[in-house]
């Protein structure tokens, strides 16, 4: 009975060291992969590119630069976090879209013997829209 507990103990701790959980620890400046994705009817419209990020306490802003022009930022965005939780306002600049509210979490995935790992922000509106951000941890 001892070693099955042990066991399991040993299998539900290995399992939770590779579960997504909340890492807010972000750095005051800070470079991005990004994707922006929309329901047009039946297809979808995406756009990516590479991101500024930057946090000043509980504040979040962020430039998302068009990857096929890299001097156009798409995206602005600027917003709070509270633990895992972030909350945004988002420009697309160059469109006819009006600033839309997003709303998402950050998340940190462990990579392999912790020398790395994935941080990620996953932000979405009420309009079928989606914002993702992605970073490589290495240390």
């Amino acid at each position: 009975m001892t070693r099955t507990l042990s066991v399991t103990c040993a299998i539900v701790f290995a399992l939770s060291q590779q579960m997504a959980v909340a890492d807010t620890s972000l750095p005051k400046e800070s470079r991005w992969a990004w994707i922006f994705v929309s329901a047009t009817g039946d297809e979808w419209f995406s756009r990516t590119g590479r991101a500024a990020v930057t946090v000043e306490g509980t504040n979040f802003s962020a430039k998302l630069f068009d990857a096929d022009d890299p001097t156009i930022v798409s995206i602005s965005l600027s917003g709070t976090i509270k633990g895992d939780q972030i909350r945004v306002r988002a420009v697309r600049h160059e469109t006819d879209d009006s600033p839309a509210n997003f709303s998402g979490k950050i998340m940190f995935f462990k990579g392999f013997a912790d020398y790395s790992g994935t941080q990620t922000i996953v932000l979405t509106d009420q309009v079928q829209r989606q914002i993702g951000l992605t970073r490589t941890l290495r240390r």
